[in-house]
């Protein structure tokens, strides 16, 4: 396996950010194992005869997905599922950025970052501010509505980021400006960019001459990369550790040990950054 084999070494205070992303990551871990065990102790109860009857005459899994649609009754229980599917989908993709950052490949990292903060996060603000809406979206037959770059979803972002900032006490919505905007510290500009060559006509998206988005990365950039990766990402994983927990809070329990540590987590990011 390739290694990185210069001279880089990251100065002590995105050391910490980078162990704090990581811990993080690992408190989310700890409540996604949590929700396993609740889950496999929920049983769901149907007592609509007319549900039973239908149920028991589907053959396919598409049959049996139109009736789930069809009856909301059913909805508690794949809320429940999908909340922890997206935690465990998120945690999976998130782990693997940050050990990218830490064996200095900030192209990799930020293309595993890509799925989770942009795709993964959406996906849980819906949940968490519209559960019925966004089982309705993930049961549509319709891929191209399940898009976060559509036009739609990404109205729905924006709104769903703004009320739930607000509500978590973020003096403006830096998280969805951190997630999607046109800057160039935003997370999407550079999770696209290191996913593919980009020939939009702005400015910033647009491949620059001489260059293959990444492939042509020496010590400088490397650095300046992973300095973008830790300006940014850290910011975004409180603010999903936040939302989980208040989803964690409808659906299963509050979690006053992970409030401790996240509280820990963000006095020491603040000195930090204070520093």
């Amino acid at each position: 396996m390739l290694k990185y084999t210069g001279s880089l070494c990251l100065d002590e205070e995105y050391r910490e950010i980078l162990n704090i992303s990581k811990e993080l990551v690992e408190l989310l871990e700890g409540i996604y194992a949590q929700n396993l065990i609740h889950n496999s102790k929920s049983t769901i109860t149907i007592n609509d005869i007319k549900i039973i009857e239908k149920l028991k005459t589907v053959k396919t899994d598409d049959e049996r997905n139109a009736v789930i649609k069809e009856y909301k009754l059913l909805y508690p229980h794949y809320i429940k599922k999908l909340f922890n599917r997206l935690l465990g989908d998120f945690c999976l993709y998130m782990c693997d950025s940050l050990k990218a950052i830490f064996d200095f490949k900030p192209q990799i990292a930020f293309t595993l970052a890509r799925k989770p903060l942009i795709d993964d996060v959406f996906y849980l603000q819906y949940l968490y501010k519209k559960p019925n809406d966004c089982i309705d979206l993930v049961f549509s037959d319709n891929p191209s509505e399940k898009d976060t770059g559509i036009k739609r979803n990404r109205e729905i972002d924006k709104q769903l980021s703004q009320e739930i900032t607000q509500e978590l006490g973020y003096e403006n919505d830096i998280i969805y400006d951190l997630r999607k905007s046109d800057s160039v510290y935003s997370i999407k500009h550079n999770c696209d960019k290191s996913l593919h060559i980009a020939t939009s006509k702005s400015a910033i998206e647009k491949t620059v001459q001489g260059e293959l988005n990444f492939v042509f990365m020496h010590d400088e950039e490397i650095k300046h990369y992973i300095e973008l990766y830790l300006n940014a990402i850290p910011i975004v994983l409180f603010y999903v550790v936040e939302l989980v927990l208040k989803i964690n809070e409808q659906l299963f329990e509050k979690i006053d040990s992970a409030q401790k540590v996240l509280k820990k987590l963000q006095e020491t990011f603040v000195e930090l950054l204070g520093e």
